[in-house]
């Protein structure tokens, strides 16, 4: 055989084998010991992904049903707030006017007490001018 012809059959192979090497690594189906690690590492990482994001939206769930009844919760307290303010309000105004009523009823009391001093002293007086004594 040709010595030319043999290198010219033999480049072509070895482009070919060249060929199909690079394409095979390229092509992301390489089948070594490496690689089947590497995929069954990154499942294993998928499945730990999947199962933390499902315990984190259990969370992220309990939370917003939470939030919920805080929030339901903190409605009644305000209406409650907003009734107990308003009684505090009506039973100051209620103080208010019984002070302003004791105030006059006081100034009334004195009034009534020096009226009553006065008619006692004249009520003596008439009776000692009847000769009449205590």
């Amino acid at each position: 055989m040709d010595p030319v012809l043999l290198g010219v059959v033999l480049a072509a192979f070895a482009g070919a084998f060249t060929y199909l090497g690079i394409v095979r690594k390229l092509s992301g189906r390489i089948q070594t010991t490496e690689a089947a690690q590497l995929w069954a590492e990154a499942d294993r990482m998928r499945q730990e992904y999947r199962e933390e994001i499902a315990r984190l939206q259990a969370v992220v769930d309990r939370y917003e049903k939470r939030l919920v009844e805080v929030e339901q919760r903190n409605t009644k307290l305000a209406k409650e707030n907003y009734g107990l303010t308003e009684k505090v309000k009506e039973c100051e105004a209620t103080i208010s006017a019984l002070r302003s009523e004791i105030s006059d009823l006081s100034l009334d009391n004195q009034r009534v007490r020096g009226e009553a001093d006065r008619l006692r002293a004249r009520v003596m007086e008439l009776e000692l001018q009847q000769g009449h004594a205590p």
